[in-house]
This record gives C-alpha cells, structure tokens and sequence, in this order.
C-alpha cells in the first residue's frame, strides 16, 4: 500500500507544531488534536506566500517613492541629497560585490539641510512582513515615527525604571538628532545624526550575528543621556563599523577605516580610564569578529583575547544565581545581605544598578564565550577564557536571559512570552560549548586511555540529549522569508552537527559506527544549507563556514577510485554535497571574506583528492 505524502511544510496546526507531533493537516480540526479532544485548541496560521523578491521589490518601490518625495520637497535648488536604495547590485569594496541581500547607499552630500518631517525609512527596512520577530524588538521605535525624526530628547527618569529592580513602564525616547548635519557627519563622534541612526539600526536588525544583547528600549534612550552616561564612543564606534561593512555599500565601506580607527583608540583610551569597561568589552568583541568576519585571523584573536581577560578580571565569568536575589535586596534596602563579590582584581566594576544591567552584564560575557570558543575551533588556536578546576577560574555565571523580553513582558491574556525553553541565547551558548568540547577532545594526543573514553561518551550523549530538544526549523527555501528565530536555530543546528564530524572524525577512519555518524551529520548540515534562499546569507553568522568547510572534508574523504569496486554513485552523491557547500561558502563569503578563505581550502582539497584517485 502506497504511504500518504509527508505534509507540506508549514501546513501542521499550530498546537501539534507546538508538541512537536505528526500533523495530518485535517481542517477545521485535525486527528491529533481530535483523538486529544483539543478541538478548541486546533488553529491554523495561513500566511500568504509571497516570494522574497516580490517583498524586495516593494520595499524597493516604497524606498524610492520616499526618496523622490524628499527630493522633491526640499532639495528643488539642485543641491544633492542623501540616497537610501533598497536594491540588487555591486560593491568597489574588496569583499567583493553582494547579491545576497537589499543593498544600503548612502551618498554623502556636500551640506544636508535639515527635515522636521518623519521619514518612515527605518520601518520599511525592518517591515514585520519580512521579519516578523524583529518587528517586536522594534516595535518601541516604529510604532509611531522614527527615531530619526525625532529633533527633542528628555532625559529618562530612573524612577520611570526602577520599581524593586524593574522597569515599570520603559518609554521610547529616542535620542535627539543633530538639525545641522555636516557633510562629514562620521568625524563627530559626539553628534548623533540621520546617518548613525541608520547605522545603528542596521546593526541591530544583525545583532544576533554578533551576540550582542542588550535592552534596546533602553541602549536606545540612553544615547540622549549626559557624555559620562551613554554609551561609550569606542562601543558606538565599532557598532558603526560592523554596520557599513554589512550594508555592502561602496560610500559606507569607504568609512571602516575611520570607523576602526576611532574604536581602536576609544578603547584604550577607556582601558586607561577604567571607563564604562563594560562597553569597552562589547567593542572589543564586535571588533574581533569583525576581523575573523574578514580572514584576518590573528587581530581578531588579539581582541578576543582582551575581551575575555577582561571579562574575567571584572568578575563577570562567576555571576551566580544567587547575585540575583541579592541585587534585589540590595535596591529594596535590605543590607543584610551582601553583594555579589568578584575575583581579587585590581580592575573595579560598580555594582548593577538595577536587574536589566545586571542581565546585560550575563549577556556580556556570553558573547565574550561564544566568540573565544567558536572561533579558537575555526582557527585552531587556543581559547583565552580559563576553563580549569581553580576556584577563580571556574565559569560560574548564569545562562542568559533575552533582554528583548525581559523583564516581565507579558501578553494580552497577562502570559509572560519569555520561554526559558527556547532561550536563544542559551541554546547557542551551550551548542558552542559542545562545539568547543568536542572540537577539543579530538585534538587531544591520547584516544586509548579511560579517561578519554569516559569523556567522549560522556559528550555523545550530551550532543544526544541536546539534539532532540531543541525546536525544529522552519526554514524552506523559496517560501516565507525567515524570521531570526529560525537563523538562531540553522546556526545551532549546524553548530551541534558539527559537533558530532568534531567527535567522531578522528575514529572514522577505523570505526564503521563513528564513520556513518560522520556521514548523517555531514548530510545534516548540506540539508539545512539547501533550505536557505540567497537573501538569508546576509543574516547568517561566520562561524558556519567552518562547519560547512568540515562536512565537505567528509564528503571529499568518501570519494573512491574509479577503479573500486565500491558503487560509483557514491562518488556522485559526495562530489553533488560538496558543490552544494562550495557554493553556500562562496555566496556567504561575499558578507564575510573568511567564508572565501573557507571554500578555497575545499576547492584545494577536492583537486588534490581526486588527482590522487586518478578521478577526472
């Protein structure tokens, strides 16, 4: 009897989705959800299937009406004007030109005459039709108007915020936008501009990227607060940075190297000054990926190296869980209970102000272990967090909390949305961990002794456990474009897939058991990689070329001389999966250079191999 068709994706209920069951997509109610009298609980999200150039190409025509409409009205004396297309083309930079995703220009003008009007840009770039979950995180800022427009700013009441350590009821201010733009609005670092706000958005809509979190609402207030307050330059900076390398444009990819510079400087200048370190540990990783983002390996390891010996020297490596409790008592006023101490060091970090300071903190040195232990396994050198039994040294700091829902953000029936379950930051930082372990494990001299044998069953079962809880993907190329939810997940997949090539490769080659797991996991991997469409390369973090580089080396080690008695079709499948992984490495390499550097490796191996095996 011929098996009924598999489902198509994205037509399950949402209640099975939830459970993870086997949907048969009856409607008005399924037979899952029938057999479980679930009937009321049985709905259906349909959502219109627009492909992802038809959304481009609306965006497009909406940028440009804008545009037009500005020119129109206030540059009608011929004088030239900012341009923000939404487009498909090239770029003169030397990471080459991008296909991949809208392309940001910015021309800069010789003089910018200033516009009270609102411009709704900013909500066009970020449309909720596109990313449906960014649209949450900035629904503060583009609810009414954009922060652009906004020409007055009121410094934040901290009674607005704090009510035993939360927010009551966080307003959107927005930082005041300079009226008197110059045609060099990049070399004052003290004047937020149109451009920045541009920049900064931009960069968030990539935050997950660069596991960079914050409380938005409020990193975005505080940037109208007094100089010694906000932000610090050397972190706006090296933000600004990481934005005009993303937006693939020729006039913002002209202005990295100022950008750098300023950053570079930013933070010692900070260092010596012991000012605002926590922002100086930001930039530091966002400087750090941005060089290993470009193949220049060894300054993105120096940075990297700083941001986490300073993480340590302040402590943030060991914030238990009880700080928590006790940062409540300390701002309700009750001394009995004593603050959470840090390491002996000479370096003096203030205590959290509040519970979202003290997350952000959490979240600070989470992205300092994601970069340190994800790249020290791209790169092959040595991580720079200690990881040993000293009781200083011990990583003891809780798992992060995604501040765009936190604290107490609730729904319309009073549910808080915030799942510890599917916490993305967490989910990735113990997918690096596992990726970091086992990376470490195979590279280890001795694989015959006990001790190894204990671990390595020890982190099979741990990849086992992990795999089967992690939510499912929805990906699937050519349909409705992805959320950043779903980019989290490709990214944690892949990571944890690769995590089993890092187990088991050492023993593939004697092993029939490590061998086939090598193979399911590299199949894993090319799987996820053929649901992405060009558009979502743009969104996807670096890190993964690594593991695309590391399934292909499986694939190209199968391959059999023609000679051999083993089924050819083998040779077929293994050549297909690695063009499949070529070209995913070659298309990312045009955001991030290293992915370039990743593939030419591949393509090096492949030839070599093959000319051995004596294969055309």
């Amino acid at each position: 009897m011929k098996a009924d068709s598999p489902l198509q994706r994205g037509k399950a209920c949402l209640c099975c989705r939830k459970r993870k069951m086997k949907c048969d997509g009856i409607r008005p109610v399924c037979s899952q959800c029938v057999k479980a009298n679930r009937g009321q609980e049985c709905k259906y999200h349909d959502k219109k299937q627009i492909s992802r150039t038809q959304l481009l190409q609306a965006k497009l025509a909406k940028l440009e009406a804008r545009l037009r409409e500005l020119e129109s009205e206030e540059y009608s004396d011929g004088s030239p004007v900012p341009s923000l297309q939404d487009s498909y083309g090239s770029s003169s930079s030397s990471s080459s030109s991008s296909s991949l995703s809208p392309q940001l220009t910015l021309t800069i003008p010789e003089s910018v005459q200033s516009t009270s009007e609102s411009s709704d840009w900013s909500s066009q770039l970020f449309d909720e039709t596109v990313f449906p979950e960014m649209a949450v995180s900035f629904a503060p800022y583009y609810s009414s108007q954009s922060p652009s427009a906004t020409t007055t700013s009121t410094p934040l009441d901290s009674s607005l915020y704090l009510h035993n350590g939360y927010p009551q009821s966080v307003p959107a201010y927005a930082p005041s936008i300079s009226s008197s733009s110059s045609s060099k609005w990049w070399e004052d670092p003290n004047t937020f501009c149109q451009q920045k706000q541009m920049l900064l958005d931009l960069f968030l809509a990539h935050r997950h990227q660069f596991a960079f979190d914050v409380h938005i609402e409020r990193f975005q207030a505080s940037l109208a607060y007094p100089s010694a307050s906000k932000p610090h330059p050397a972190l706006m900076d090296a933000i600004y940075l990481t934005a005009c390398h993303l937006s693939q444009s020729p006039s913002l990819t002209e202005l990295e190297p100022h950008f750098l510079k300023r950053a570079l400087s930013g933070i010692s200048d900070a260092l010596q000054h012991n000012d605002r370190v926590i922002n100086v540990l930001q930039a530091s990783c966002l400087l750090a990926l941005y060089f290993f983002g470009r193949g220049r390996i060894l300054e993105g390891y120096y940075h990297s190296s700083i941001a986490a010996r300073l993480a340590v020297s302040l402590g943030l490596h060991q914030i238990r869980s009880d700080s928590w409790f006790q940062l409540q008592f300390h701002i309700s006023g009750f001394q009995h209970q004593p603050l959470p101490t840090v390491p002996p060091s000479s370096v003096l970090l203030t205590p959290p102000k509040d519970a979202i300071e003290s997350e952000e903190r959490v979240a600070a040195f989470w992205q300092v272990f994601i970069i340190d232990r994800a790249w020290s396994v791209a790169t092959g050198l040595p991580s720079a967090l200690p990881d040993d039994d000293h009781p200083q040294a011990q990583i003891e700091t809780v798992w992060p909390t995604p501040l765009t829902h936190y604290p107490n953000v609730l729904n319309e029936n009073g549910v808080q949305r915030y799942d510890p379950v599917t916490s993305y930051p967490t989910l990735r930082a113990k997918a690096v961990a596992l990726y970091e372990k086992t990376y470490r494990l195979s590279s280890s001299s001795s694989t015959k002794t006990d001790s190894y044998w204990v671990e390595h069953r020890a982190l099979e079962m741990s990849l086992s456990q992990f795999a089967s809880n992690l939510p499912c993907i929805g990906l699937a190329a050519g349909q409705a474009p992805v959320t950043v939810a779903e980019i989290e997940l490709f990214v944690i997949h892949t990571l944890i897939y690769a995590s089993t090539l890092n187990l088991h490769r050492t023993l593939a080659q004697t092993s029939p058991v490590s061998y086939e797991k090598c193979w399911h996991a590299a199949n894993n991997i090319t799987t996820l990689v053929r649901e992405l469409s060009e558009g979502d390369y743009v969104f996807v973090d670096a890190i993964v070329s690594s593991a695309w580089h590391c399934a292909a080396d499986v694939f190209i080690k199968t391959l059999v001389p023609p000679t051999c008695t083993t089924n050819q079709n083998a040779n077929e499948i293994a050549e297909q999966q690695t063009d499949v992984l070529l070209t995913a490495m070659n298309r990312l390499a045009r955001i991030f250079p290293i992915a370039g550097i990743h593939a030419s490796k591949t393509e090096h191996h492949r030839a070599t191999t093959m000319s051995s095996l004596g294969l055309s």
